[in-house]
C-alpha cells in the first residue's frame, strides 16, 4: 500500500465496509445520483496457518489493519461501519472494539454498525444503505421527504 493510498478522507461522512479479506472505505456522497468514487481499499493479510482462531489474542497483523482503516478515516466525520459476520467472524465487532482501545475519537464518530449480505451487495446499494442510515428522512433518490 503505497502513501497516497492510506491519505485520510477529511471533513466527509465515511462508509467502512469490512470483512475478514480486507476493508473497503469510502466518502459517502452527500445525493444519491453522485458517482461513488474508487473506495479505498486496505487488505487484512494474516497468514491463516499461524492465526489463532482465538479471537482475544490478535495476530500482529489485526492490529496493523485495524491501525491502517483507522488511519485512512482520521479525518473524517461521520462513520458507517458494515459488515457481515456474526459472532467470531463478525469483522466489524473486532474493529470497534479495536478503535474503542486505541482510537477513542475515531470510535465515537461511528454514527451506525451495521450487517449486509456483503457478496451480493454492490458498493452503489452499500453506499444508499449508508446514506439512509444517516439520513432516515431521505427517500431512495435523496429528496427529502414530506
Amino acid at each position: 500500500m503505497s502513501e497516497a493510498d492510506t491519505t485520510p478522507h477529511t471533513a466527509q461522512n465515511m462508509l467502512i465496509v469490512i470483512d475478514h479479506a480486507g476493508a473497503r472505505i469510502a466518502p459517502i456522497p452527500r445525493e444519491a445520483g453522485d458517482t461513488p468514487p474508487e473506495p479505498l481499499h486496505i487488505l487484512h493479510e494474516v497468514d491463516r496457518a499461524r492465526h489463532d482462531t482465538d479471537r482475544a489474542e490478535h495476530d500482529p497483523a489485526d492490529l496493523r489493519f485495524f491501525d491502517a482503516v483507522a488511519a485512512a478515516v482520521a479525518g473524517s466525520r461521520r462513520l458507517v461501519v458494515i459488515s457481515h459476520g456474526k459472532g467470531q467472524s463478525n469483522e466489524a465487532a473486532h474493529l470497534m472494539a479495536h478503535l474503542a482501545k486505541h482510537h477513542a475519537p475515531i470510535h465515537a464518530r461511528v454514527a451506525f454498525e451495521m450487517t449486509a449480505d456483503l457478496p451480493h451487495s454492490t458498493l452503489p446499494q452499500l453506499l444508499a444503505l449508508a446514506r439512509h442510515a444517516l439520513h432516515p428522512a431521505l427517500n431512495s433518490a435523496g429528496v427529502l421527504a414530506h
